[in-house]
């Protein structure tokens, strides 16, 4: 689902008592790596969806005029202006196939590179 683009979510429950619950939360710190073993051990797996998150309207061609300073219609040499393109980096907390995939659609990286 990364590799075509999705942000991929699993989902997985368990029951537990209040007072269990509140008894974890007064002997662990929230976000101390026991907390997270004791309240993620024992899940029951209810599934794995990809969600569609489309790239906004013309994004791709605020890339073009950012890196090429021209739309690629316009007939630009990629090779000849390399020199003067400015370079985009895409910061994301998504999956690495993801980015892969959005910054392939959108013209932040090619095919080749």
């Amino acid at each position: 689902m990364a590799c075509n683009g999705f942000k991929t979510l699993s989902y997985a429950y368990k029951q537990m008592p209040e007072d269990e619950l509140n008894s974890m939360m007064q002997h662990y710190h929230i976000e101390s790596d026991e907390f997270r073993e004791d309240i993620q051990s024992g899940l029951i797996y209810l599934g794995t969806f990809g969600l569609e998150d489309p790239v906004r309207e013309d994004v791709d061609k605020s890339i073009q005029l950012i890196k090429y300073g021209t739309l690629l219609g316009e007939k630009v040499d990629r090779k000849k202006g390399a020199k003067n393109q400015v370079n985009i980096r895409m910061i994301t907390g998504d999956h690495m196939q993801t980015a892969l995939h959005v910054a392939l659609q959108v013209g932040i990286i090619t095919e080749e590179e």
